[in-house]
């Protein structure tokens, strides 16, 4: 606590009983899922046992590498992280199927890892660089009017842009200061103080 009696950080969520509950849905969907592990168990142990491993190589190892690069990487997602999510299931693809090594993928995903980290510092760092790889947020209304070439370029319509108004709970457009299109393609609204 401060000398004012209030603590340094926010408040903490009230907590909740440690219980897990499933749903009778849920129990049949695991129980649907462990007949097909069965299966596959029946038909060739072995291969089944080496699927199970190397899936389970690489998710733990896309956990790390997400981990290990930050919060940044998973915000939101901008046209670089989706063309990694794009990527990461074709470099997996062999070793799931079993027709590359492991370590290939792992390779290759840490290749990927690697270039968006480097991506990020760079974006960071130089604003030119920033520029080039993302495109810059866009302003769509200025003081509760429409900026048209601004739409234009952007492919939105009054239609779409009026609808996410409505969704954050602005029903005019005299209600807007700005609307802004942000990079990653979210769009957020500054609400005018005279209204």
């Amino acid at each position: 606590m401060n000398a004012s009696g209030m603590s340094a950080g926010p408040p903490e969520p009230p907590q909740l009983p440690a219980r897990i509950a499933i749903t009778p849905e849920q129990w049949l969907g695991l129980m649907l899922l462990a007949g097909m592990l069965a299966a596959g168990f029946t038909r060739d142990a072995g291969l089944t046992l080496a699927t199970i491993g190397r899936i389970a190589a690489i998710y733990f190892f896309l956990i790390a590498a997400f981990r290990l690069l930050g919060k940044r990487e998973l915000s939101s997602l901008s046209a670089l992280e989706l063309i990694t999510l794009m990527i990461i299931p074709e470099i997996a693809s062999g070793t799931l199927n079993g027709d590359a090594p492991l370590i290939d993928a792992l390779v290759g995903i840490s290749v990927l890892m690697i270039l968006v980290f480097i991506v990020s510092l760079l974006s960071a760092r130089f604003t030119g660089f920033a520029r080039v790889v993302e495109a810059p947020a866009r302003l769509l209304i200025v003081n509760g009017k429409l900026c048209d070439d601004a739409l234009r370029r952007e492919r939105i319509t009054p239609e779409e842009l009026f609808a996410e108004m409505h969704r954050q709970g602005l029903a005019r457009l005299e209600e807007v200061q700005w609307a802004i299109l942000e990079s990653g393609g979210h769009i957020t609204f500054v609400p005018s103080r005279e209204h």
